[in-house]
């Protein structure tokens, strides 16, 4: 089975539009486009954007969404000038519904910055639907620094960390690697005590296999090693619900009704 880098961020998806997103995400046809805008040539030739459902596969968790979201790019021909072209990008989301925790969230595996394109092709879908839009996709962000010593409880042993703004006129950043680093001296000049210590940009915690995950403070979740495609929802479901367990994140979505 192909193994995958672990790369992801989790969204809550806004009840008053959680129908329409799973109507369209969930429900509709496979290969059908889903027009959510249209860029006009110089021209004045009318080419339609769309997001496509390429592929949808059920597992224990819910749905994994392949999901093709169309762009535009002008590309500059030596001989022909400007060409207006039509291309793809491919996302591949974890649309959770089956289990007790993260009832209608999404997951977004890949790097953070392609987030912002999927986000606003929904948005724009959606406005063709709706009268108002609310802001539909909340990340989830994990307090780090007020949730510390909760954070070790559920994984301790860990192997790595980074703090930002340090009050020091020295030293303003310092990255750690090691072994239960919970238990030295640095993790508690830098993490723990008021006056020396700076923001958590990340952890990296120690799973029970021995894997590294890193848990960012700006939302993200990445690792450097590889997980089979079950086991790599499952490690970030299991990661969440020890999270939420302990009431670490920064805004309560329970009842997010936006």
């Amino acid at each position: 089975m192909t193994s995958f880098q672990l790369a992801c961020r989790i969204y809550s998806i806004a009840e008053s539009v959680k129908q329409q997103v799973k109507e369209l995400l969930i429900e509709s046809d496979t290969h059908r486009p889903h027009q959510y805008g249209e860029y006009t040539t110089d021209e004045g030739e009318q080419i339609s954007l769309s997001i496509v459902i390429s592929n949808r596969y059920e597992n224990s968790y819910g749905y994994l969404l392949k999901i093709l979201i169309d762009q535009i790019v002008n590309i500059y021909d030596r001989e022909k000038g400007k060409q207006v072209v039509r291309y793809y990008k491919e996302y591949e989301v974890q649309y959770l519904t089956e289990k007790p925790n993260f009832k209608d969230h999404v997951i977004i595996f890949g790097p953070k910055n392609i987030d912002n394109l999927l986000k606003k092709a929904i948005y724009f879908y959606l406005q063709k639907h709706m009268s108002k839009i609310p802001d539909f996709l909340r990340l989830l962000i994990i307090d780090l620094k007020g949730n510390i010593d909760s954070i070790m409880k559920q994984y301790p042993d860990l192997q790595h960390f980074c703090i930002k703004d340090i009050p020091d006129d020295r030293t303003k950043d310092v990255v750690v690697k090691g072994n239960q680093l919970e238990q030295t001296d640095i993790y508690s000049r830098f993490v723990i005590n008021e006056d020396t210590s700076g923001d958590i940009n990340f952890l990296g915690v120690s799973l029970q296999d021995g894997k590294i995950i890193y848990v960012g403070g700006d939302g993200s979740i990445y690792s450097r090693f590889y997980f089979k495609l079950d086991e790599k929802i499952r490690t970030i479901y299991d990661l969440y619900s020890k999270i939420k367990k302990i009431n670490a994140f920064i805004n309560n979505l329970d009842n997010y009704n936006t």
